[in-house]
């Protein structure tokens, strides 16, 4: 989504863009964060969600992230082809979108094994939601960081073009900031997923 707001045309400096009011100003920031509640599905076999041997998994929990970005641009034609644009603000949102928690549908609701699958997947609930706001404040400074590299520049006259390729920019700047987040996150799950965490799941029930 793209917004754009147009100034009366000035004369070009050589190269640059003229000096405008208010154009030094940084851009506006905002970071909406979401988290989403996890919703809990009885509906697929062992067989269905994978493993293998004796680490077939009892339960499986899917957790789906979405970043994206919108910016505002003031323009200012300086003749010709050229225009000169200006980051005015630049809104985010980072959400987890979908918790997805699964318990194998051999499994029935109040049953040991159930319960005991239910509380290991709500462990990866918990590590994807403390990941999250870990990171939280990271992704806020990194996304202002990365707004207040745009300075006003100057670009052959096509709004949608430009826009779109600064909004393209600034993603790919936030990159290394969101790899972090899921890099964590692997590293965390990778600690509950382990033959021993399995075998004492295991444990708590005598039949599965």
């Amino acid at each position: 989504m793209l917004a754009m707001l147009v100034l009366s045309a000035m004369p070009a400096q050589a190269g640059d863009c003229p000096a405008v009011a208010g154009w030094d100003r940084p851009p506006q920031v905002t970071l909406e964060p979401f988290k989403a509640k996890p919703v809990y599905r009885n509906d697929r076999t062992i067989a269905g969600l994978g493993g293998v041997g004796a680490l077939r998994r009892q339960g499986l929990t899917n957790v789906q992230t979405q970043f994206t970005l919108s910016a505002e641009v003031e323009i200012m034609p300086v003749g010709g082809q050229l225009a000169c644009y200006r980051l005015k603000n630049l809104r985010a949102k980072w959400h987890i979108a979908s918790i997805e928690v699964f318990i194998a549908f051999e499994h029935r609701p109040g049953s040991c094994p159930f319960t005991a699958t239910r509380d290991h997947e709500n462990q990866h609930v918990g590590v994807a939601q403390t990941t999250y706001d870990r990171h939280l404040p990271q992704i806020e400074a990194a996304l202002k960081a990365a707004a207040g590299r745009v300075q006003p520049f100057l670009a052959t006259r096509n709004d949608s073009i430009v826009t779109n390729g600064l909004v393209r920019r600034i993603q790919g700047e936030m990159a290394p900031a969101l790899a972090a987040f899921d890099a964590e996150l692997k590293r965390g799950n990778a600690v509950l997923d382990t033959p021993e965490s399995y075998r004492e799941v295991a444990s708590r029930c005598s039949r599965w």
